[in-house]
């Protein structure tokens, strides 16, 4: 399956020895590397509020749990093969992820911007893209040692319940 990505930047050999220097007695391993599903929208925006806005907006959406989140540049995407790597499946629709996106640009732009009038929008530009990220398990099972999800963009982390 040939579809959008972002590039790894951060390496395993990195994550573990960073995750050695937090804990010499941790015993962490590389499990698994999977990719998770996005929506990102660009919009043009105007609107009216103590300061005119005529300009551009992006979000991306999570394509599992819906959460949004603005972003201050376009990602740079590449076409990738993934026929052989684990993808998650996307539990959104296009156009669930689309509704979800103007009511989230909508609601943060008037909280940030303090608008007199809801924003008109166009959209500019969607791509349907998955993130890389590391899946790093610890070898005792200890539970002081949770798993835990790298970003393999931004290197930030997210402890796993499994």
């Amino acid at each position: 399956m040939t579809t959008l990505t972002q590039s790894i930047s951060i390496q395993p050999e990195n994550i573990i020895n960073k995750l050695k220097q937090f804990d010499p007695k941790a015993n962490y391993q590389i499990d698994k590397l999977i990719y998770y599903p996005y929506h990102f929208f660009k919009y043009k925006m105007k609107a009216k509020g103590l300061l005119k806005l005529d300009g551009y907006l992006g979000c991306t959406i999570d394509s599992i749990s819906g959460q949004g989140a603005i972003i201050d540049h376009t990602p740079l995407f590449m076409e990738e093969n993934l026929h052989d790597q684990p993808c998650l499946p996307s539990t959104l629709s296009l156009q669930d992820a689309k509704i979800m996106a103007e009511d989230f640009l909508n609601h943060s732009a008037s909280l940030k911007l303090k608008f007199f009038s809801i924003p008109k929008m166009q959209l500019e530009q969607h791509e349907r893209f998955f993130r890389p990220y590391w899946i790093i398990v610890n070898q005792k099972n200890n539970e002081k040692y949770p798993s835990i999800m790298i970003d393999g963009v931004s290197g930030k982390y997210h402890p796993l319940n499994i």
